[in-house]
């Protein structure tokens, strides 16, 4: 016999969010470009849509789809934004835009 837990969520702790997957790998090129290491444009987007087919693949569920940010208005629950001024992984613009949506 299997039985189901509910739990309710009374608020959530969101540690350095990103807003959405395509955006935080656009952020990851520029970031490798400030550090001098060039990229084409077409090679990204190759290495980017291989990544979305295998996901596709293997996952069933497309990378674009991974948007926090598309979906914050149906978030009722108080939310806690932690994110470092100096994080140069995933930028405090992220927590910012949820924040502010």
């Amino acid at each position: 016999m299997i039985t189901l837990a509910l739990w309710r969520c009374g608020a959530q702790i969101l540690d350095s969010p990103f807003s959405d997957l395509t955006l935080l790998a656009e952020d990851m090129v520029e970031k490798g470009r400030d550090q001098g290491l060039f990229v084409p444009g077409f090679v990204v987007s190759i290495a980017i849509s291989f990544i979305r087919g295998t996901v596709r693949k293997t996952a069933g569920f497309n990378i674009r789809d991974i948007s926090p940010i598309k979906n914050v208005n149906a978030c009722f629950i108080p939310a806690l934004f932690v994110s470092g001024a100096e994080d140069d992984f995933i930028l405090p613009k992220h927590s910012e835009a949820i924040h502010a949506k």
